[in-house]
């Protein structure tokens, strides 16, 4: 399974993205349980950001990878991964806020 991430290479002649950043997951050795339960992670993460752009174009809510990879050698917009336990999906608003370090 291969996704294309909203990340990448940015042209500095033009300003915007010039290479995508791909995702490739090796799933062949996975369960058919684990291949499902992450494809239907992404689409449901998709689906949830166009649905809440629909509700409101200004909405911050985003499909976010999470994962764990190997940047491929030859291609440097390519990252493998390959472990279930270290790739996922999620809808969400990705917040920053300071907080301080408690002694």
């Amino acid at each position: 399974m291969e996704v294309l991430l909203d990340a990448g290479e940015w042209d500095d002649a033009t300003g915007k993205p010039g290479r995508f950043y791909r995702l490739h997951v090796q799933w062949a050795h996975w369960t058919d349980r684990q291949r499902t339960t992450l494809h239907g992670e992404i689409c449901d993460a998709q689906q949830d950001a166009r649905d809440s752009r629909k509700r409101d174009p200004k909405s911050p809510g985003k499909a976010w990878a999470f994962f764990v990879g190997t940047q491929d050698a030859e291609d440097g917009s390519l990252i493998v991964a390959k472990r279930y336990a270290l790739v996922s999906s999620r809808f969400g608003e990705m917040l920053s806020e300071s907080c301080e370090l408690k002694k």
